[in-house]
């Protein structure tokens, strides 16, 4: 398949972007939406040798110089991050260097519908070293979203140590990092899981000789109790919901997905067995699970278009999972979240016949620990086992 227009491009260049542009052919991008993506492309290929090479702060510096308005910059960005979204995704760039381009050519580098102020660059001393260790987790096959959240994790804590190099933090260091956080202890559980990882990588790889994580002390578990979204609360809900708001809500309250699951729902995930339908669902820690599907769920899926169920207007992808949640949690009461209909799914399950096992494998946990966190146990079921006991008691006698 040739490409869709003649727009010269250097060789470094035009080695990227002539299969990406088949690649989107046969996805079936418009040739004439190519056409502009390729020619946006050239412009900045003027200024950048080597697109392979090119950082946040390179794009960003060559944005900030374009005299456009804001319409064509924000046409330009799109370009670029489909581009590396791309590039990213068949590794051929360690980490995507679009991905926190804003929106506009004046403003930094800060993710896409960030607002506030300007986050805090992650000091220079610690670029490298957060590439490396991303590449070592996606060969060891973790989901883009652990790496997101691992390299949050450890940016923070390198902005914590400011000027210090990574490779020379102490074991002190990040116990005082630890015992500072104002976090909930899931959090701060999931920072030391992250630091354990990083510097047990450093040691493998041989960044360092002695392992400053390996002792940290493990945060107590949080005692948070389940708080499962009330039937009235999902009903209305349901009845303010458009239709694309309206699945998003029943796939998080009918078979409990998380929001990232639910971003991520594609009708090639559709299976069909003896028994009905069932979705194919992509969960945390890279753990896949089969979830059967009520029958009314899964017609609506079988009728969306092939692809995504909740598409991207920025890219090719899906819907971020902050998005999903977001757009959820507008239509529940507040203080609602979109996870209080999985602990409603959970609690709901749970009471068809008091199997803790079979809640834990529809829900992906781990451990049956995890699950009982989201099942809440009716005050007259609690009661009721009370008066029996009571009843059987030989005390009574």
């Amino acid at each position: 398949m040739s490409t869709t227009t003649t727009a010269y491009l250097p060789p470094a260049w035009s080695a990227l972007v002539d299969p990406w542009e088949r690649a989107e052919l046969r996805a079936g991008r418009a040739a004439s939406t190519l056409r502009k993506r390729r020619k946006h492309l050239s412009w900045i290929a003027a200024d950048l040798a080597d697109p392979l090479t090119a950082t946040t702060a390179d794009l960003a510096a060559w944005f900030r110089g374009q005299n456009w308005r804001p319409t064509t910059a924000t046409a330009v960005r799109s370009s670029v991050r489909t581009f590396y979204a791309w590039a990213a995704a068949r590794g051929l760039v360690d980490t995507d260097p679009a991905l926190y381009l804003s929106k506009l050519r004046t403003d930094e580098a800060r993710p896409l519908g960030s607002r506030g102020p300007l986050p805090v660059p992650v000091p220079t001393t610690w670029e490298h070293p957060l590439r490396l260790y991303a590449r070592h987790l996606r060969a060891l096959g973790r989901s883009e979203m652990t790496v997101g959240l691992r390299v949050r994790h450890l940016a923070a804590f390198a902005r914590y140590l400011e000027a210090a190099e990574p490779f020379a933090a102490t074991f002190y260091d990040l116990v005082e990092y630890l015992a500072g956080m104002e976090v909930a202890a899931e959090t701060r559980r999931s920072v030391r899981a992250t630091l354990r990882s990083f510097y047990g990588w450093a040691l493998e790889d041989g960044h360092i000789t002695t392992d400053p994580a390996r002792r940290l002390p493990i945060p107590r578990r949080s005692l948070s109790q389940p708080h499962p979204a009330s039937e009235e609360a999902i009903r209305y809900a349901l009845a303010a919901a458009d239709p694309r708001e309206r699945l998003m809500l029943r796939l998080a309250a009918e078979v409990g997905l998380r929001r990232a699951e639910v971003a991520q729902v594609h009708t090639r995930d559709l299976l069909e067995d003896a028994g009905g339908w069932s979705l194919v669902v992509k969960g945390k820690g890279a753990r896949v699970r089969v979830v059967p599907l009520p029958a009314g769920l899964a017609a609506e899926l079988r009728a969306l278009p092939q692809g995504w169920a909740f598409p991207s207007i920025q890219s090719d992808g899906h819907l971020s999972p902050h998005a999903v949640g977001s757009l959820v949690a507008r239509l529940l009461p507040q203080g609602v979240s979109m996870h209080a209909l999985r602990h409603r799914f959970a609690t709901r399950a749970y009471e068809i016949d008091r199997d803790v096992f079979t809640v834990q494998q529809l829900l992906g946990h781990s451990s049956p620990e995890t699950t009982r966190r989201y099942v809440a146990i009716d005050a007259d079921h609690l009661r009721s086992t009370v008066d029996t006991l009571d009843a059987r008691s030989s005390l009574r006698r």
